[in-house]
């Protein structure tokens, strides 16, 4: 007989009778095997986003000191194709005067520049099937399966990995299909930089948030946990006392899409030297002065309760309904 042949049947009565194992969190939210996406609109600051990410997994310590890694240090692998050797070191020299990362944990962090050279992982074929590469696709996974405790994948930006139509459900299906194989055969999560559509970073909902990745909605629907990266917005920098100049240097990180955890707290970052994000609170390493003062903390505490605009755009909610971290 040949042919599908299905998995053992999953022992219910067991699952019933005995505790489930502790999730094995990489990021909160992702388990090894499971895909997800980081989303925001070009020169927000996703590529340094993924660095701090990639740290905090390396390191076994919490991402802006709020969401949960791995208790155990793990190896990342950060493959990057739109920045030069030259920008990685810029952004991993003004990380490290912030972060102060020892040589073991960088030497968990496996950062490869392959500009103007990606391995692309899937073609267009014909009759709407992709073609997957089996050399490029063996050639990750033996990087992979040489590191001693592989962790996380990340591929900055998604679509220089490919060249599929990114708005065809169709192959963008095949091609989260390809990359959730890759997680599970590694033993990894995969995160996958994406770029948000034009003018559609600053929804009202998570569904909105979740809407707003450029493309066919499968890259999302396909994702098991995605972030998101955006602006405070003028009206609620307004409401905080901040200039435009000053506004730029905040930003919201939210997880739209999550599974199998519970509400995570929106984290406010700021911009410090040289583009590193810092959780508001964290010092930086020129010990410059936040431009969120005590005034405009606390007004970001206590908004009023009684809003006469019923039709708040997010911005507006971002000062009225997000939490602040408790280490404001």
């Amino acid at each position: 007989m040949s042919g599908y042949v299905f998995p053992a049947e999953c022992d219910l009565k067991r699952f019933r009778d005995t505790l489930p194992p502790v999730r094995d969190w990489v990021i909160e939210g992702m388990e090894p095997g499971d895909v997800g996406i980081v989303s925001a609109p070009g020169g927000t600051g996703k590529s340094m986003l993924c660095l701090s990410i990639g740290l905090a997994v390396a390191s076994a310590q919490p991402l802006f000191g709020q969401w949960k890694v791995g208790s155990i240090p793990g190896d990342v692998v950060y493959i990057f194709e739109e920045d030069s050797e030259t920008t990685l070191h810029h952004r991993m020299h003004a990380l490290s005067r912030f972060a102060h990362p020892t040589d073991d944990e960088l030497g968990r962090l496996h950062a490869i520049c392959v500009r103007s050279r990606p391995p692309k992982l899937m073609l267009q074929g014909t009759q709407g099937l992709a073609q997957r590469q089996k050399d490029e696709v063996g050639a990750l996974l033996a990087l992979l399966d040489s590191l001693p405790n592989p962790r996380l994948l990340i591929l900055d930006p998604l679509l220089k990995f490919h060249t599929l139509d990114e708005n065809s459900n169709n192959e963008m299906n095949q091609l989260m299909e390809l990359m959730g194989q890759i997680a599970e055969r590694a033993g990894v999560a995969v995160i996958l930089v994406h770029h948000t559509a034009k003018g559609k970073s600053n929804g009202n909902t998570d569904s909105e948030h979740q809407e707003a990745a450029r493309g066919a909605s499968a890259i999302i629907n396909e994702a098991r946990w995605q972030a998101s990266l955006r602006g405070i917005g003028a009206k609620t920098a307004k409401k905080w006392g901040l200039d435009e100049d000053q506004a730029r240097r905040y930003l919201w990180l939210t997880l739209p899409k999550r599974n199998n955890v519970g509400h995570l707290d929106d984290i406010l970052l700021e911009r410090g030297f040289g583009g590193v994000l810092m959780g508001v609170g964290q010092s930086t390493p020129s010990n410059e002065s936040s431009h969120l003062d005590d005034a405009a903390k606390k007004r970001f505490q206590h908004q009023e309760d009684n809003d006469d605009d019923q039709q708040e755009t997010q911005e507006d909610q971002d000062g009225q309904n997000q939490k602040v971290p408790s280490w404001l």
